[in-house]
């Protein structure tokens, strides 16, 4: 009875998944970041603007592919590895079938099998996959406005009041790139926060089953789960220099005989500029390379707990 109730979950929970998504479509966080993204849009009124645009999503779908290469990578090792032995890839129960009955029993598992972990990868992959081009765009449309703002005050022929309505603009641009990220920081910050509280652990329970056990497509599974946050984690302490870089500019525009309300609205510019766009996981934590690298070595410690209680040894006796 519990065998058939753990496979009945494995098959229902990719199309509970599907189910979810269609019903709650309407709430689902990206919509409302699109919105924001297309006011961005609007901003890139040049050809060098719009032609960093589409460098950016080249870029991204570039990234995408990367993500989707490493995410398949392991189920086609798994299956690959379990081929070669003549054993099931993740050797799940199956009160239907059983693998040690012949070959066409042992096909028809790992068929399934594959089947169901493909299902499950692509849904961690659209999870995963992200917030890494959300990132990517804070950072396109950030770099973006950096370069609006050197050109403030650039040409002598503007009158006064057109360079106080570019900067009102920049102002503007920024509010909306702050919002964005607000908008973004719950659904990354839940994520992220499984992830990284998950990552260390499994990633040491895999390093001791590729060191003591010597299980190559484990190679691939913690490749996976380094891939995880460790893109997004980058992007986060570049964007920590962006904001920097961002402050700097305005600091060094032309605003030397400028009018008292343009100087107002430059400083009040630069106060609010120079505060982090920082995301957290669970709000607990930073999302950053210095949080991963700690992850990294929690991993290394679950290794070395199990090698000094010789859990190892303990299991394969019994």
């Amino acid at each position: 009875m519990y065998s058939i109730i753990v496979t009945s979950l494995g098959f229902y929970l990719p199309f509970g998944m599907i189910i979810s998504y269609v019903r709650e479509f309407n709430n689902f966080t990206p919509k409302k970041a699109k919105a924001l993204l297309d006011q961005l849009d609007k901003s890139c009124v040049t050809q060098e603007e719009k032609l960093q645009v589409h460098r950016s999503t080249i870029r991204s779908n570039s990234i995408s592919f990367v993500y989707i290469i490493i995410y398949v990578f392991y189920p086609l090792t798994s299956i690959c590895t379990a081929i070669i032995n003549g054993v099931a890839p993740w050797n799940v129960h199956n009160p239907f079938l059983n693998w040690h009955d012949g070959k066409w029993q042992l096909g028809l598992t790992v068929v399934i099998e594959y089947f169901v972990v493909s299902i499950i990868t692509y849904y961690h992959l659209a999870i995963d996959m992200c917030p890494t081009l959300f990132g990517m765009n804070i950072r396109l449309h950030l770099n973006l406005l950096n370069q609006r703002i050197q050109k403030l005050r650039t040409d002598d022929t503007e009158s006064e009041d057109k360079d106080y309505e570019k900067l009102v603009g920049c102002i503007t641009d920024h509010k909306i790139i702050l919002k964005y990220c607000n908008v973004l920081r719950p659904l990354i910050s839940r994520f992220i926060f499984v992830q990284f509280i998950m990552v260390g652990i499994i990633c040491g329970l895999c390093l001791t089953n590729l060191i003591f056990f010597a299980d190559l497509s484990t190679i691939s599974y913690i490749f996976g789960c380094i891939f995880q946050t460790l893109p997004f984690c980058y992007i986060c302490n570049l964007l920590d220099d962006d904001v920097n870089d961002l402050t700097l500019s305005i600091f060094q525009t032309n605003w030397f005989g400028c009018s008292r309300r343009y100087k107002s609205s430059l400083l009040y510019f630069m106060h609010q500029a120079q505060l982090p766009i920082h995301f957290t996981g669970g709000t607990i934590f930073d999302i950053s390379l210095a949080t991963k690298i700690s992850l990294a070595k929690f991993a290394f410690s679950v290794v070395t707990i199990v090698q000094q209680f010789n859990l190892v040894e303990k299991l394969q006796k019994k």
